[in-house]
Formats: structure tokens, sequence, C-alpha cells
């Protein structure tokens, strides 16, 4: 029974929250702890919380060349992983299991090749041993598979060739593991034969675990040593006697009395180290939304005051006297232009504060690539709209040919400030008050409007906007 946990309604929003926030652009250790986060409530917290299996995942993880697809083919006394001279070896996650697989390991087998193996001779009852890759084999998104393995393990075995103990990745692994009160078994693999050196070396490798707070103390006989030995071609394992102490631990976490506590510290370590990691989170997007508001203020003015100038442009007449088709492709290059200006100023203004947001889009120096598209098609309809502004403005019908009158009138003056209509179309605009002023007003809103649209490829760079209901979901109190 797991007490003072979150609901798995309230770590499903949570996951979902996380799912949708992009912190990339923030940086990569922002990033790497909302994938952490994410993981840890959608794929461990809440299968735990939803399920009644007590079998535990044990991750065996290490350095590369450390010897742990051995230990995991030694402890099954067949082939569970390849081994061999090429390192990495193991560069997907291999499961050993005698049938029964925990919900926690759904989620990575979706997301993260590997093999699961039945063994002729499982595993001790309610446990999965999972072989991994070293730190250096990453998914696709380049997140280290081990790391992934990790966040769902119960436990670890944690094995160290002894050419490499001291590996600072390693570590690494093992204050993950210690973040959430994972057990652990220590093994110095590969030693020398001679049993003084392993008294040494264990000495050695123990002290600088407790240095770092990853033992309780500096005690060899808290590392289990194991010598250089003859690997079974056939099997890929050591003999059984000189693995007898790693098996011993998996017994003794197989037991069906330590495996509701191993999980139970586990789930309390997940969400203790989930609100540690929320509370950054949430740094990191108050931190952003006040960067997001400094970049999208200046550049929101710099197209605003474009705008103005094209729409000054037009109701000064520069585009007076030209014929329908004309106009359309006189307004829409000239708007494009000025696209392309107020772009340029934002990329230029930008890269002077965050350079790593424009330089990987190098297009946003100059107009989007769909902007003459674009306002060609607000413009047409703009003209589209002329020949049924008259009538939905006066409520009354209206000829055809008045119609058609009346628009292309409406529509000289709208780009034409000394334009005076005819007698009779002047008399037939005056019985519409602000029919003229309507038509101008729209091909200005159409005008910034294109620019608008353009600016919007500086919004898409900055992700999505973080809502008041993102925020309640990654409060860590809630958690609590």
């Amino acid at each position: 029974m797991i007490d003072h946990a979150p609901s798995p309604d309230q770590l499903l929003g949570l996951t979902a929250t996380l799912e949708r926030l992009d912190l990339g652009s923030i940086g990569e250790a922002a990033e790497a702890c909302r994938h952490r986060a994410a993981i840890a409530a959608g794929q461990y917290l809440v299968p735990r919380l939803t399920s009644e299996s007590d079998t535990i995942v044990v991750a065996v993880v290490g350095p590369s060349g450390g010897g742990k697809s051995t230990i995991v083919n030694s402890l099954a006394r067949r082939r569970i992983s390849e081994v061999g001279s090429l390192r990495p070896t193991t560069v997907e996650p291999v499961a050993w299991t005698g049938g029964e697989v925990p919900p926690t390991l759904d989620g990575l087998r979706s997301r993260v090749a590997g093999f699961l193996v039945d063994s002729l001779r499982p595993p001790p009852e309610g446990v999965v041993v999972v072989d991994t890759p070293p730190p250096e084999v990453v998914d696709d998104a380049g997140v280290p598979i081990v790391r992934q393995i990790l966040e769902i393990a119960d436990a670890v075995i944690f094995v160290a060739g002894a050419s490499r103990y001291a590996d600072a990745g390693g570590f690494a692994l093992l204050g993950l593991a210690a973040e959430r009160g994972l057990p652990t078994v220590m093994v110095l693999n590969r030693l020398p034969e001679s049993s003084e050196s392993h008294q040494v070396v264990a000495a050695d490798f123990a002290a600088k675990l407790a240095a770092r707070r990853l033992l309780p103390r500096s005690a060899a006989d808290l590392v289990i040593t194991i010598a250089e030995g003859i690997v079974s071609s056939d099997t890929g394992a050591l003999a059984p006697e000189i693995v007898a102490s790693v098996a011993k631990d998996l017994e003794a976490m197989a037991d069906p009395q330590s495996r509701p506590g191993i999980i139970a510290a586990a789930v309390a370590g997940s969400i203790r180290r989930l609100r540690d990691d929320l509370a950054v989170i949430r740094t990191h997007v108050f931190d952003r939304a006040t960067r997001r508001v400094e970049l999208l203020d200046p550049m929101r003015a710099i197209y605003r005051a474009e705008g103005r100038r094209l729409v000054a442009e037009v109701r000064r007449g520069k585009f007076a006297g030209t014929g329908v088709a004309e106009l359309v492709d006189g307004l829409a290059s000239a708007a494009t232009r000025r696209a392309g200006l107020a772009a340029r100023t934002s990329a230029e203004l930008w890269h002077k504060s965050e350079p790593a947001i424009v330089e990987s889009v190098p297009d946003l120096f100059g107009h989007g690539i769909e902007t003459l598209e674009v306002a060609h098609d607000r413009l047409e309809f703009w003209l589209s709209e002329l020949d049924d502004l008259p009538r939905r403005m006066s409520r009354r019908r209206l000829g055809a040919r008045n119609r058609r009158r009346l628009a292309e009138s409406v529509r000289i003056a709208s780009i034409d400030p000394r334009y005076v209509p005819g007698r009779r179309v002047a008399r037939r605009l005056a019985k519409i008050p602000g029919l003229v002023e309507s038509a101008r007003d729209r091909l200005a809103d159409e005008l910034r409007g294109i620019l608008e649209t353009d600016s919007l490829r500086f919004v898409e760079r900055l992700g999505p906007v973080v809502t008041g209901r993102d925020l309640t979901e990654l409060s860590a109190e809630a958690y609590e």
C-alpha cells in the first residue's frame, strides 16, 4: 500500500501538460528535466499506482565494457545478451523475464527498440531483469536509453569494470538511482585474479562512492568483486559460482516480503524527485514567459510600424490610377516588402540577445516564403467583398449594374484621396454614409493582417504559450 501519493488522474493531467511543453529553446537542461518528469509521471507512477502487480524491474547499468551482459547471462545461465569485444556490444535494452511484465515497461517498449526474453530458466519470480546499453547510446531524440530505463526501474545492479570504475558516466547513473532511492547492488567486474588487489580496488571504489553519498559508508564489503574469468562461447556466461553473490542479492530483492517495500520506496523517491523537477520547470517557464514578452513586444511593434507606413502610403494615393489586376499585384508586393523589412529588423534585434533562436532559421531575416501568396489571397478577398458591401451597408437590394458601379467607385476612392465620382455615383454614395471609409478601413485591416501573419513565424519559434492551467498542473505543491 502506497500512502500520500498523487491520484493517477492528477498524474495523467501533468503528463499531458509536460508533453505539450517545449523547453528546447530554453536549453538542454530544462528540456531534459521536462522529459524526465514526463517519464516519471506517465510511465512509472501512473502504472505503479493503478496496477496491483508487485513484479519489480531490476536495471543492470554501468559504463561500456564493464561486463553487464556477461553478468546477466551468468545469472540466467544462458545467452540473454550478446557479449563481445565491440564497444558498446549492447545497443538496445534486453529484458529477461519469466513471463509477467509490469506495466511500467509498456511505455518504454513503445518508444525504445529492444528484446523481451522468456527464459527457459527464468529469473526469480516477481523480477524482470533489464540489461541496458551504456550511457552513450541514445534514442532518436538524443536521450540516453539507460536513463529512461532508470526512470521506470525499481532496483539497480551497477556493474563497472576494473579499468573504468571511476568513470563519471557511471557515477551519474548511480546518482539517478540514488535520487529515486532505488536499492543498488554494486559490482566490480573483471578484476585481476589476485584477491589482494580485489580488496584494494573495492576499497577505493567504495571510498569514491561514499564521498559522493552513493554508499552509506566507505567499506569494501559493500561492493561485490568478480575476477576476470572464462566466458562460455555457448552461453556468454561465467560459471554460476562466480556470480553467486549477485544472484543472492537478486533473490533477496525478489522476496515477496521485500518487493512491496522496494516499490513503495521507488514510488516515494519518484514523487519526491518529481516535485523537485516541477519546481525547476516552473522557474524555467516563468523565466521564459518573461523573456517571451521581452522578445515579442518589440517584434510586434516593428511589424505594426511597417503596417502603418504601408497603410499611409496607400491612403496618400501611391497606388492611385492602378487597374484591378495591377492593384492586387502592387499592394501584395508592397506588403511583402514591408514584411521583409520588419522581419530583418526583428531578426537582427533578436540575434543580439537570443542568437540561437534565429540562427537555426535564417529565413527569419526575410519575409516568409508564403507571404506573397497570402497577400494576394487577402487582397482578392477585399476586392470580392466590395461588390456586396454597398448592399450590406444600405440594407436594401441593389441592381447588379448599380452594385458594380458602386464597387468600382469605392475601390478607386479607397486608394485615391483625390478621386471625385460622377454626380450620379456621388448621389448613390451619399445615400450610404461611411461606405468609402469602411472600404478603406477594411483594406487597411487586410494590409496589417498580411504583416501580422508574417510575424507569426517569430511567435512559433518561441513555442506554445503556457496557460494558467498548465502552471497549476506544474505546481509542486499539488503533489505533496
